[in-house]
């Protein structure tokens, strides 16, 4: 009688807690520094996800080693609803090329796609390139010669992946994040990068760099005259760079689908995919389960390319 009691217990109280949620605080946890792009994008949903709780909903930014110190805190935090991380693609990265990596990924539930974010290939305009079969030829001619601004893991991922694509060497050069990074190409210090639009945006309008594909499968309405980079012959590379929210495996299915479905709501609303456009991004409203498959495939396609371009476990 007591064992089954105490089964029933523990079968009821996550459900009681997920049909009373949500009834209190939510830290939204963002890996990076106040004033990037992930960072404007959290402190847009926050009131938007407050207002709908009726419960306050603040970020809170945990930085450092890459992003993996907010990841770790989020997948070791209580299954509730209460705690959650909004990450990128480097969230798919961290796997592939940490050697002791302090959090199972595997601890982390997928909730909500927030948005598609393309990346765009750039160059000084030092650089002769005008078109990436251009770049190519110039990298094919004189290998290693072309310095690739990396600004972080991402960028030297999507660098990797277009290098073994086109069969070029780079001179990968680190940078500490992607506005560094893109200065330096700016500055011609550095002759090209791949990084994400709204970075590059702005600086691409002044012309100041010069935009050569996007990575996307698609092009996209920020800069429509610009190629993807499968259209400009290298069909096998397109990059869908994302935003998304996770939380802790375990958290209750009710509380995710409840999670999921006002972050629907909230990506489409007028004002919130204004503002994602002038990021250059597109609102994504979908399922936990097929944004998890998303997820999922681009760890698969990351550790591919960290084992081919041999980048060694940090």
């Amino acid at each position: 009688m007591f064992k089954r009691l105490l089964l029933w217990l523990l079968v009821a109280v996550p459900s009681v807690a997920a049909a009373q949620y949500p009834e209190r605080l939510t830290r939204l946890v963002s890996p990076f520094s106040p004033g990037g792009g992930l960072d404007i994008v959290a402190r847009l949903l926050a009131p938007k996800l407050s207002d709908s709780y009726k419960q306050p909903v603040i970020v809170e930014n945990r930085t450092g080693a890459n992003g993996q110190i907010a990841n770790e805190f989020v997948a070791k935090s209580a299954p509730d609803g209460y705690t959650l991380l909004i990450d990128t693609l480097g969230f798919a990265v961290h796997p592939a090329v940490t050697k002791n990596l302090p959090y199972d990924p595997g601890a982390m539930e997928p909730v909500a796609q927030l948005l598609s974010l393309p990346f765009v290939v750039v160059v000084s305009t030092k650089v002769p390139a005008k078109s990436v079969g251009e770049l190519v030829e110039l990298a094919r001619r004189e290998p290693g010669k072309l310095n690739f601004a990396q600004g972080g893991l991402t960028n030297r991922i999507l660098g990797e992946q277009f290098r073994l694509e086109t069969n070029v060497q780079f001179t990968f050069v680190p940078y500490k994040g992607s506005n560094p990074a893109t200065l330096a190409v700016v500055a011609g210090e550095s002759d090209l990068t791949i990084t994400d639009s709204a970075t590059v945006a702005p600086h691409v309008a002044s012309g100041k760099l010069r935009a050569l594909a996007v990575t996307t499968p698609k092009r996209t309405s920020m800069m429509p005259a610009v190629p993807t980079v499968a259209e400009v012959g290298v069909p096998g590379y397109a990059v869908t760079v994302w935003y998304g929210i996770f939380a802790p495996a375990g958290t209750p299915a009710a509380v995710v689908r409840r999670l999921n479905a006002e972050l629907n709501k909230i990506v489409m609303m007028p004002d919130v995919a204004a503002r994602f456009a002038a990021l250059g991004a597109e609102p994504v409203a979908t399922t936990p389960e097929a944004f998890g498959a998303l997820v999922r495939g681009q760890m698969a396609t990351v550790k591919d390319v960290a084992v081919r371009a041999k980048i060694p476990m940090e």
